[in-house]
């Protein structure tokens, strides 16, 4: 169990402020509560909670964050709930939150050879080995903001794309990462041929972890 200081608890009790305050503005919030949650891993997580209508409301509240806080401050993870657990006195009860999900329904291993780089550079991000194709970087991995800053810029080295931290918070698996990279038109071009290469190591094993690295310094 990790320990936090005083100073530490009093600082991230002031960002689950900020991050309420933020999130209440959206127009399909109703409700929000943001707690501290303590990994054995990933340290402290920030988890919002909200009752809000709308399709794809996660993905757009992420976003919508993304676009008023610091990377730092934007939660672990975003969970909508049909409706908050309420004491008799009418606040939210806190100690009936859902605790959220370690696990995927379904794990997939990732596929072809550009989900595999993804989950390569995922997997040593986040100090793990077994990255699924659809496991959501933030509610299943452990994964929070600096991590995701960190995941980008080595996929941006490694592929040597313009590859924007919001598109890990709109789409946080393997499989969507992967097909936006090869279907936007800003990167398909460059991806096709990264995935030529990496295809061609995958055959030639032998110097697949030598020739991987500099894959963003080919042309």
């Amino acid at each position: 169990m990790v320990v936090f200081s005083k100073q530490m608890k009093r600082f991230l009790q002031l960002v689950a402020v900020m991050v309420v305050a933020v999130l209440a503005t959206h127009p399909d919030v109703r409700r929000v509560a943001v707690t501290v949650h303590q990994d054995a891993l990933a340290g402290a997580r920030l988890v919002a909670y909200v009752d809000g209508t709308g399709g794809a409301l996660q993905s757009q509240l992420r976003h919508y964050l993304a676009q008023r806080l610091p990377d730092y401050m934007v939660p672990s993870v975003i969970m909508v709930l049909d409706r908050f657990p309420i004491l008799p006195s009418g606040k939210i009860d806190r100690a009936r939150l859902p605790m959220t999900s370690g696990e995927p329904e379904l794990w997939i291993a990732p596929r072809g050879p550009v989900e595999e780089a993804i989950a390569d550079v995922w997997a040593e991000v986040l100090g793990t080995e077994r990255i699924g194709a659809d496991d959501d970087f933030f509610v299943h991995l452990g994964g929070h903001s600096l991590l995701a800053t960190r995941a980008v810029s080595r996929l941006r080295s490694l592929f040597d794309v313009e590859l924007p931290l919001r598109w890990l918070f709109e789409h946080p698996t393997v499989s969507r990462i992967a097909e936006i990279l090869c279907t936007d038109p800003s990167t398909s071009e460059r991806m096709e041929m990264v995935a030529k290469v990496l295809g061609e190591l995958d055959a030639r094993p032998d110097q697949a972890i030598a020739e991987r690295d500099n894959i963003g310094a080919s042309s």
